[in-house]
């Protein structure tokens, strides 16, 4: 369990710095990068669900970049 945290923070450090050298969220590099970060915390998040016992939920991360809902309506 440790050891997928520890990777879900490293995917934190990756957008972090896509974002600080300048990439968009709607870059590719980024939304792979980011869809990395979901798995990662995904993985954790089953892991910590595991050793406490608890059945897994469906894990639904946050919208994609590319999602259009955040989007206004014309």
């Amino acid at each position: 369990m440790v050891e997928l945290s520890v990777e879900a923070f490293r995917t934190v450090r990756t957008l972090r710095d896509l974002l600080t050298d300048g990439a968009h969220v709607t870059d590719g590099t980024f939304q792979t990068a980011q869809r990395v970060y979901f798995r990662a915390v995904q993985a954790t998040a089953s892991a910590i669900r595991q050793d406490l016992g608890i059945p897994e939920l469906p894990f639904a991360p946050l919208a994609p970049s590319d999602d259009t809902r955040s989007q206004p309506r014309t």
